[in-house]
């Protein structure tokens, strides 16, 4: 396609649409680096304000699960009236390899359900069900050392279990999600949580092993039916390739009921026995929890448990030290390579049911280093370092241990060069703590620490360090102790104009990130006015044009806020401040939205009672007389005192009354007191709000107003009605009655 630029991003090539937005292949002109653009765009059937919404939901997910299995969030913004984010991009999709008929061996399509079901337990354990598992949205990367690394995508139609389904409301027609993929609670409408998930899983993994879809239809509504009602053939009968242990856990994968199919955390946890078991031959035993496929209860201990020497008993609790550390290893080469494919930690287990000998564990550690399974030998290697071995062995396990070491650091020390050079200084202070706990022996251990010493001056290491601290204020919210540590970073590096410029903009990020926090949460509208505040404080060192938008939609969030409690008048001054702070699209939807605030007070029948309440809690205070005005009219509260005013008087000059005045012939003071009228509230049809009006000859007389017009009752006495208000009024009054 011909590029189009769009705000800073080049757009290369378009990748498809959902049915919330489009996706491209885009170029970042700042930096050159290739990403992906959603682009929630807005028209006649989506207005901005949904698109916002739709855009700024999908990021809350996506910033909630940062997990080395779902694509990395970059940047969001807004174009005009198009609301885009940006978003790791990935080249390939299972989608494409199975189509291209790529060859994955048996032990590649375990490990890519295994990861994918790594970033579903993630999203699931943040009470977010994903809803379009399909393998168009299991994208595949890899590392340096080529090993496959899943990368989910997609939120779009994802639910966050706590929130209003506002795609459902988008598409009102429409069962969200692929009908494909889709569990029968979803193809039902039922309520769902992550073993829908757990159910498409199933239908992609019954094709990437088979080859062909598990339920058979042609159409969308015929998927629909067939998922809850076809049952599929036993995968292992279509393919001898197939295990039957992992064609049964397809079947729990797939059961209609999901009360019998698994969560994502045990299925994780079979994935990872079966991944062990095919690179070691590792036993499939879970002795934990009885929800796993290969649930084996462990066994009760005998009362009287025979005698054995006390050497034999060195090497079982070294044996199970082996595999704990093992396991430790392997958490380790995932933290140390986000992206890559840890080996399986695993050892296996001794065909006699006799524990191993130490020699028999210095044969182990040799076979697994030159299997350049080297997390493996390490840590068996570490198991035997107390153990008393012939002077040969002891040797031979020093050689082991430096072999292994360097092995695994020069892994290490490549990753934290690449983090180092991309800026990211924290992570490979990180990969060099680690380096030094695990492999301290290396030289690649002691090259890198000497390289980071160089790079960092006394000078550099005190800014970094002040500054990681302010990061980690940030992410424990705590803003305002984040925003004084940068001041004080800015004042005492002014000399610097490099450093200065940075932490002018990392104020600057600190207010954004501040903003939409409280756009992204529930705040009291306190919290929002102490964060517009405290950033007006600071408008010398935070330009308006690069908060302008943030502020309009706080405004906004306000305004709403405020509409939602009845408290009409903040509600109308925030949509006002709103237009004032942002430009475009949300300037004149905050114009549009005050207008319809102000037409529906203006309109809106008026509930006399509600109005009696209100009276009784505020007096005259507020916006409660305002709607009611004539055209041309006024009020306003002078010392308690409400000041009616209205043109079309004597000679059409403006007329002015109050709740209390005098009366001028009768020489009476009329006392106006609002209150409830439980007698005239209870009359059919005509719910109103009474004023007791007293007069110096002993009459009484009740005032009546519903809003739009009076009705005066004389009460008690000989006085006229008419009389005493024709003469207390006058015929200027017109405009007032009805």
């Amino acid at each position: 396609m011909e590029v189009k630029q769009f705000g800073k991003y080049s757009l290369l090539d378009y990748m498809g649409k959902g049915g919330m937005a489009s996706v491209y292949r885009a170029s970042d002109t700042e930096d050159g680096s290739i990403v992906a653009v959603k682009i929630f765009e807005s028209g006649e059937e989506r207005p901005p304000e949904m698109s916002r919404k739709l855009r700024d939901r999908e990021v809350r997910m996506l910033v909630s699960v940062q997990h080395p299995n779902i694509v990395k969030f970059h940047q969001t913004g807004q174009l005009e009236e198009d609301y885009f984010y940006a978003m790791e991009f990935v080249e390939n999709s299972l989608l494409k390899c199975m189509r291209s008929g790529n060859d994955f061996n048996l032990l590649d399509k375990v490990l890519i359900l295994r990861q994918t079901t790594s970033a579903l337990a993630a999203i699931h354990h943040q009470g977010i069900v994903h809803r379009d598992v399909k393998p168009g949205n299991i994208l595949l990367d890899q590392d340096p050392s080529s090993a496959i690394h899943v990368k989910l995508t997609d939120l779009g139609i994802a639910k966050n279990v706590s929130e209003t389904d506002i795609v459902r409301e988008q598409m009102p027609t429409r069962v969200p999600g692929t009908a494909k993929y889709l569990s029968p609670e979803q193809a039902l409408l039922q309520a769902v949580d992550g073993r829908a998930d757990i159910f498409g899983l199933g239908v992609v993994a019954y094709e990437l092993l088979t080859g062909i879809p598990p339920f058979k239809a042609d159409t969308a509504d015929g998927y629909l039916a067939a998922n809850r009602e076809q049952k599929q053939v036993p995968a292992h009968q279509l393919s001898e390739d197939v295990p039957s242990y992992l064609s049964e856990m397809i079947e729990r994968m797939l059961t209609k009921d999901r009360e019998e199919r698994y969560d994502s955390d045990t299925l994780l946890r079979d994935l990872e026995l079966v991944q062990q078991h095919l690179v070691s031959s590792a036993p499939m035993v879970d002795q934990t929890n009885p929800a796993s496929l290969f649930y084996k209860a462990p066994p009760v201990a005998e009362r009287k448990e025979p005698e054995v020497e006390p050497e034999a008993l060195i090497a079982p609790v070294a044996w199970a030290l082996a595999l704990a550390i093992a396991l430790i290893g392997v958490i380790l080469s995932v933290a140390l390579w986000p992206g890559g494919v840890p080996e399986p930690a695993s050892s296996p287990a001794p065909a006699d049911p006799s524990p191993p000998s130490a020699l028999d564990l210095v044969q182990e550690a040799a076979a697994a280093a030159d299997a350049e399974r080297y997390w493996q030998a390490l840590a068996l290697v570490r198991t035997l370092q107390d153990e008393e071995l012939p002077s040969d062995q002891s040797r031979r396990l020093e050689a082991l241990s430096a072999r292994a070491q360097a092995a695994l650091a020069q892994d290490s020390y490549a990753a934290a060069q690449t983090m180092l050079s991309e800026g990211r200084r924290s992570e490979a202070e990180i990969v060099l703590l680690r380096m030094q706990e695990f492999m301290p022996e290396a030289r690649s251990t002691r090259d890198l620490a000497e390289a980071m010493r160089r790079e960092l001056s006394s000078l550099d290491q005190q800014w970094d360090e002040a500054l990681r601290d302010t990061y980690a204020l940030v992410r424990r919210r705590r803003y305002k102790e984040a925003l004084e540590a940068r001041k004080k970073l800015l004042a005492e590096f002014s000399s610097d104009a490099e450093k200065a410029d940075l932490a002018r903009r990392t104020i600057g990020d600190l207010f954004d990130h501040w903003g939409r926090y409280l756009l992204q949460s529930y705040p009291e509208p306190e919290a929002v006015k102490d964060f517009l505040s405290t950033l007006n404080g600071h408008r010398d060192i935070v330009p308006d044009g690069s908060v302008g938008r943030l502020v309009g939609e706080l405004h906004v969030k306000l305004a709403q806020t405020y509409r939602e409690q009845g408290d009409y008048e903040l509600a109308l001054s925030q949509y006002e401040l709103a237009a004032e702070a942002a430009e475009g699209a949300l300037a004149r939807q905050a114009r549009r939205d005050r207008e319809e605030l102000l037409k529906w007070l203006t309109d809106r029948p008026h509930e006399a009672a509600a109005l009696a309440r209100e009276l009784q809690l505020s007096g005259f205070e507020g916006g409660l007389w305002r709607e009611h005005t004539d055209p041309g009219g006024g009020q306003r509260v002078a010392g308690g005192v409400l000041q009616l005013s209205a043109r079309g008087g004597r000679g059409g000059a403006t007329v002015q009354r109050e709740t209390v005045r005098p009366v001028r012939n009768l020489g009476f003071s009329a006392g106006v007191q609002f209150r409830a009228s439980t007698a005239l509230l209870r009359q059919p049809g005509s719910a109103r709000v009474g004023i007791a009006v007293s007069g110096t000859k002993g009459s009484l007389f009740e005032l009546a107003f519903d809003g739009k017009s009076y009705l005066i009752t004389r009460k008690s006495g000989q006085v006229s009605a008419g009389g005493i208000v024709g003469k207390a009024f006058g015929d200027e009054d017109s405009a007032w009655h009805a």
